[in-house]
């Protein structure tokens, strides 16, 4: 296995940026102002994780938040397994219900009595991170042994530009506090941070098989 440990890790390297002109589904979250009843635009946006999943069902869709509570606060806030064969694009929203441009970044945080990853990919799907923090709220959540995002067989994590890992903690070993990867289970930081999280003796991001790459300006500290 691999350990990312240490004060901090910045790697910069250059890479050919490539262009797409066509995207999958996209659904807009708002847990206060939303319904699942909507249809998942930007003005008429659903109100939990698992509905905005269940609307995906080409093999790649974006999901965009605009606001959340607490993950695991209540039983519709908790954010579905990624499903096999399928990529989850999760950002903050770029447009409010008004349909205003924005460019908050919604954190979504671990509530103090949840103790399973804010993340599952049990199998060959994969996530996208990009403007947005994964938070694992250590100083409340005690109790918690699960990293921000498992993942198992064949399942891929790729965290982008304004992606963030950051304050969860971990106790058993062999297990990484941000990510924690099994199998052939693959991670690529292209930008993105990981920082302020504990471990017994995973690291931030424990790797035992698959792939391991970090590009551009990718930055792991204080962990």
């Amino acid at each position: 296995g691999v350990r990312l440990v240490g004060s901090e890790m910045c790697i910069r390297d250059r890479v050919r940026k490539v262009g797409f002109k066509t995207r999958g589904t996209s659904v807009y979250v708002n847990y206060t102002g939303g319904n699942d009843a909507n249809d998942g635009s930007s003005s008429s946006p659903v109100k939990t994780l698992s509905k905005a999943f269940s609307k995906i069902n080409a093999s790649m869709g974006y999901i965009f938040i605009q606001d959340y509570p607490e993950i695991g606060s209540a039983t519709d806030t908790v954010i579905p397994d990624v499903p096999a064969g399928k990529t989850i694009v999760i950002q903050s929203a770029d447009y409010d219900m008004s349909n205003a441009p924005t460019s908050a970044i919604v954190t979504l945080k671990r509530a103090a009595g949840y103790t399973n990853p804010l993340i599952n990919i049990p199998s060959n799907g994969a996530v996208r991170l990009s403007n947005i923090t994964l938070d694992g709220n250590k100083a409340a959540a005690t109790g918690n042994d699960s990293p921000l995002i498992e993942a198992g067989s064949s399942g891929k994590v790729f965290l982008q530009k304004g992606a963030k890992l950051q304050n969860n903690k971990v106790t058993s070993d062999n297990k990484g506090s941000a990510v924690n990867l099994n199998g052939s289970a693959e991670l690529e930081m292209n930008y993105g941070e990981i920082s302020s999280n504990e471990s017994k003796k995973g690291g931030a991001v424990y790797h035992n098989g698959g792939k391991l790459a970090v590009k551009n300006a990718a930055l792991i500290r204080g962990n």
